[in-house]
């Protein structure tokens, strides 16, 4: 997926994201084993972020046109999934109350979702 992002950031080798921030447009963002992403990240639209090992902080949110893969590493608890944004879970740890509102889609194929996991009325969840 290289080609439709103008940026792509691999953490590591660079350096974890602070709290409190997020990435520039048409940005891919991928976290790996020992990598980290402070709280409250926003994955914004036209950005991807891809989960592969590390830890991401309380409070991420995934905004309206953002991609979001998760196959490994942790994200801490009150992730939330905004209308229009694409969540795809198919391993690693998502801690408790993860909220996917109304118009958000969630695919679980894999990995563990803490408590409190809600689904608003029309959010489409998928669990395979």
């Amino acid at each position: 997926m290289y080609g439709q992002f103008s940026t792509v950031i691999n953490v590591p080798p660079d350096p974890s994201i602070d709290n409190d921030q997020s990435v520039g447009d048409a940005t891919q963002l991928n976290l790996f084993d020992d990598g980290a992403i402070g709280d409250d990240f926003d994955a914004l639209s036209g950005r991807e972020v891809n989960i592969f090992g590390g830890s991401v902080g309380p409070g991420f949110e995934a905004w309206s046109g953002s991609v979001v893969n998760i196959a490994g590493g942790e994200v801490g608890a009150e992730f939330d999934a905004y209308f229009a944004s694409l969540v795809n879970i198919s391993g690693g740890t998502v801690g408790q109350s993860f909220d996917a509102f109304a118009g958000s889609e969630v695919n679980i194929s894999g990995g563990q979702v803490g408590s409190g996991f809600n689904a608003d009325t029309g959010a489409k969840v998928n669990i395979s």
